[in-house]
């Protein structure tokens, strides 16, 4: 193990102070934003950050009453913001990548841009041979394949925002994991893997999707 595997780790447990949040968002009015698994953790946390900022902020996933649940509790919020962000529900399930396909679609049957795409939603722990629809291994499939798909379709959306923005405003944010520095094989990802079946320990087969993002 090498220091920089300790300091990784060292940097995940013990995170050092920000330095941007919430108080740095600012006036967000004309922005397009889409969060994957925004209906808990960190994605539910982004779109609480968001809802003052005036934007437009899709929330996907494939669970539309948990989804709806959370879109009605974060516009409870007391005081109402001045510019409340316009929430709206997005079906998606990353199982499937015809689903992803139908979501793509569907959000650009809607908008022009988009200004960030956060890849957040994710699995892990699902039991040994566990595949998506398409029979990839679940994790590999619904963490990296999926996502990558998503980014892909929405890639024209995502330079049209880029042509009139500031340089750098637009962008793609995957989520990971510090489990890539203690659990991922060397080198991150075998692609022979991506196979339901050919991970074994649900544990390694989390990591390695997490290296992949």
């Amino acid at each position: 193990m090498t220091l920089t595997f300790f300091k990784n780790v060292w940097s995940q447990y013990f995170p050092p102070r920000p330095s941007f949040t919430e108080q740095h968002v600012g006036d967000q009015r004309g922005k397009i934003y889409l969060i994957t698994g925004a209906n808990s953790g960190i994605g539910y946390e982004l779109v609480k950050i968001l809802y003052s900022s005036g934007a437009t902020v899709y929330m996907a996933g494939r669970s539309e009453g948990s989804m709806l649940s959370v879109i009605q509790e974060i516009k409870a919020v007391n005081p109402v913001p001045q510019t409340p962000a316009t929430l709206k529900f997005l079906y998606m399930d990353l199982s499937d990548l015809q689903s992803v396909r139908k979501a793509a679609a569907e959000f650009q049957a809607q908008e022009q841009k988009l200004d960030v795409l956060w890849n957040n939603a994710g699995v892990g722990g699902a039991p040994e041979g566990t595949s998506t629809m398409q029979g990839l291994e679940c994790h590999i499939g619904t963490n990296c394949i999926a996502p990558l798909l998503f980014t892909q379709l929405l890639l024209p959306q995502l330079r049209a925002a880029a042509q009139d923005a500031t340089q750098g405003t637009v962008r793609v944010i995957w989520f990971s994991s510090a489990m890539i520095d203690t659990h991922s094989p060397k080198g991150g990802i075998d692609l022979q893997t991506i196979e339901a079946g050919k991970l074994t320990n649900p544990v390694s087969a989390y990591a390695t999707s997490k290296a992949g993002n």
